[in-house]
C-alpha cells in the first residue's frame, strides 16, 4: 500500500524484453508485458495522467536511468546502500553534495558582500565554515591536522570543479567516490617496482583511476552488464584533465603527505646548568719559559742539520730562527723580571685597573715588536 501516510521507494523498470516491472521498497510488486516500437513524440517523461492531473501525495528524489536496473540495483537504491556495482563506496551521497553546494554558495555570497561593503555586511552572521564542516562529517576528517586539511582542500576543489562543469549531485557523488578509491590505492604495494614494500607509482594509480571512470561511463556500462552509466565521455575527459593538473601532477607530494606517516614528538626536559667559574686575575699570568719558546726552533735546526740535501737558503733561515730564539729567550728572562717588578709595583701602588694594565701591556708589546723588526732588518742587510 502506498496510501498509508508513509514514504515509500517506488521503481518502475522497462527493458523491452521482460516488459514493465514495478518495485515497492526494493521488492518486486508486479510486472506486465509492454512493447514499444519507437519512442513517442513529445516529452519522454510525464508526471500525472493524460489529463494532467497529479497523483495524490508527494514526490521527491526523482531519478531517471538510461538502462534497465537489475533486482540487486533496485534493492540497493531502496536500502540507501552506498556501494556501487563496481565495488566503489560513495564517500559523499547526493544529498550531502547538495548541502555542501548550498553552504558553499552562502559562504561565497557572504564573502562577496564583505568585499563590496565591509561596513554594512553581515559577514560575522554568515555560517562561515559550514561547508568545511559538512565535508569533515562526511569524510571523517578532524578540524585540525595537516593531513586532514590537505584532504579537505582536495575534495573542496573537486566539488567546486564538478559544479563549474554542471555535473549533477549524483555525478559529483560518484566522482568523489572514484577520487577516494584512487587515494586509497596510493597506500597499496606496487606491483611493478622491484623494491619490496614500495607504494604504488603514479602510472599504477592512474590506471586504477582510468578503470573506475570508464566503468562508470555510459560507454563502459554498455559493455559490462550490471554497471551504472553515470558519466558521458566529454565529462570523463573534463574530469580527467582536472585530475591530471591537480592530483597526478603533484602525485609525489600528495603521496608523501597522505601515505607516508609524519610524526612530530615534542619532549620537555629539565637541565641543571652550573654557574661558570669566574675568570682568573690578570696579575696571576706567568710568561712562557725559555724551554717552551726554543723547543720548536731547536727541532727545526736539528732537522736542517741532518738533511744532507738541504739548500743554503734553508740553512740561512735556520740560522736566523736560532738567533731569533736566543733573542726571545733573553726577552723572556727580562719579561720575567719585568713581571716581578710589575707585580711589586702593583703591590706597592695598589691594584691596577684594566685600562692601566692594557696600556702597560701595549707599550711592552710595541717595544718588543720594534726591537724584533730591527734585529731582523740588520741580519737581512748583513746577508746582502
Amino acid at each position: 500500500r502506498l496510501d498509508d501516510g508513509q514514504w515509500h521507494h517506488v521503481v518502475v523498470v522497462w527493458n523491452g524484453v521482460n516488459g514493465v516491472r514495478a518495485y515497492v521498497d526494493g521488492r518486486l510488486d508486479g510486472q506486465a508485458a509492454m512493447e514499444l516500437a519507437s519512442p513517442p513524440a513529445g516529452q519522454l517523461l510525464e508526471v500525472g495522467d493524460d489529463a494532467g492531473q497529479m497523483p495524490t501525495g508527494s514526490l521527491r528524489d526523482l531519478q531517471v536511468f538510461a538502462m534497465a536496473l537489475t533486482d540487486e540495483q533496485v534493492s540497493g537504491l531502496a536500502s540507501g546502500s552506498r556501494t556501487l556495482p563496481s565495488g566503489v563506496e560513495l564517500a559523499l551521497s547526493p544529498a550531502v553534495v547538495r548541502s555542501y553546494w548550498a553552504a558553499a554558495s552562502e559562504e561565497k555570497a557572504a564573502a562577496a558582500a564583505a568585499m563590496a561593503d565591509p561596513c554594512t555586511s553581515d559577514l560575522d552572521k554568515a555560517p562561515m565554515g559550514a561547508a568545511s564542516g559538512i565535508l569533515d562529517d562526511a569524510l571523517g576528517l578532524s578540524a585540525d591536522g595537516f593531513r586532514d586539511g590537505v584532504l579537505r582542500e582536495l575534495f573542496a576543489g573537486v566539488m567546486a570543479h564538478a559544479r563549474a562543469i554542471c555535473l549533477t549531485p549524483r555525478k559529483a557523488s560518484v566522482f568523489a567516490a572514484v577520487l577516494r578509491a584512487t587515494l586509497s590505492a596510493m597506500s597499496q604495494r606496487s606491483e611493478t617496482s622491484q623494491r619490496v614494500g614500495e607504494h604504488r607509482k603514479m602510472s599504477e594509480c592512474f590506471a586504477d583511476y582510468k578503470r573506475l571512470m570508464l566503468a562508470h561511463s555510459f560507454a563502459g556500462a554498455a559493455e559490462a552488464p550490471g554497471q551504472f552509466g553515470v558519466f558521458t565521455l566529454p565529462e570523463v575527459r573534463q574530469l580527467t584533465e582536472y585530475m591530471s593538473e591537480t592530483l597526478f601532477q603533484h602525485y609525489a607530494l600528495y603521496q608523501s603527505v597522505l601515505v607516508i606517516p609524519h610524526e612530530a614528538n615534542r619532549m620537555h626536559v629539565e637541565v641543571a646548568l652550573c654557574r661558570p667559574r669566574d675568570p682568573s686575575g690578570l696579575r696571576r699570568g706567568v710568561a712562557a719559559s725559555q724551554t717552551q719558546r726554543t723547543g720548536t726552533v731547536g727541532r727545526l735546526g736539528a732537522v736542517g742539520g741532518a738533511d744532507n740535501a738541504a739548500t743554503a737558503g734553508l740553512q740561512q733561515v735556520a740560522a736566523v730562527e736560532a738567533a731569533a730564539a736566543a733573542e726571545d729567550a733573553d726577552e723572556a728572562a727580562a719579561a720575567e723580571g719585568g713581571a716581578v717588578d710589575l707585580a711589586a709595583e702593583a703591590g706597592a701602588e695598589g691594584p691596577l685597573t684594566v685600562d692601566e694594565h692594557h696600556a702597560r701591556q701595549t707599550t711592552m708589546a710595541t717595544t718588543k715588536l720594534a726591537t724584533s723588526i730591527g734585529e731582523h732588518d740588520r741580519q737581512f742587510d748583513g746577508q746582502l
